[in-house]
């Protein structure tokens, strides 16, 4: 049982990445290897903060939305009847639909960002933790 802890062996830092992160190709493996095994956990516990994963340009339009939002009920209010029928499931489904697209959106650039991120075991921690508290994108 006396081995050598500073043997690192390329197998061990592949098993490392896979299990606080989401794996790495050869040539990662090789740096992350190259790290030595102290500074590879160092610096999967360290959080970069440089990366640069700007959220999906919809996100900050909250203004321009509440001004349309709220024209949209003004017209509603001149109409009645049928056209009122028409015109409110004409604005569900296409509220329905900005959702859908929304959602979709949202998800890809979680997942670009796992894939591609400089803080994996970050990553991989808030996957992780993120199916343990109550959430919904439905409630966020």
């Amino acid at each position: 049982m006396a081995e050598n802890l500073n043997s690192w062996t390329l197998y061990e830092a592949a098993h490392l990445l896979n299990r606080a992160g989401y794996g790495g190709t050869p040539s990662e493996i090789k740096e992350f290897h190259a790290r030595g095994r102290e500074n590879a956990v160092e610096w999967l516990l360290a959080a970069n903060e440089s990366e640069d994963f700007p959220a999906p340009s919809w996100v900050e339009v909250r203004e321009e939305e509440e001004i349309e939002f709220r024209k949209s009920q003004e017209r509603l209010k001149e109409l009645t009847g049928a056209e009122l029928d028409v015109a409110r499931r004409e604005m569900r489904m296409q509220a329905a639909k900005l959702s859908r697209e929304r959602k979709l959106s949202l998800l890809g650039w979680w997942m670009d960002r796992m894939r591609r991120t400089d803080s994996p075991l970050r990553e991989k921690m808030v996957f992780f933790w993120h199916d343990h508290f109550a959430t919904s994108i439905q409630k966020v």
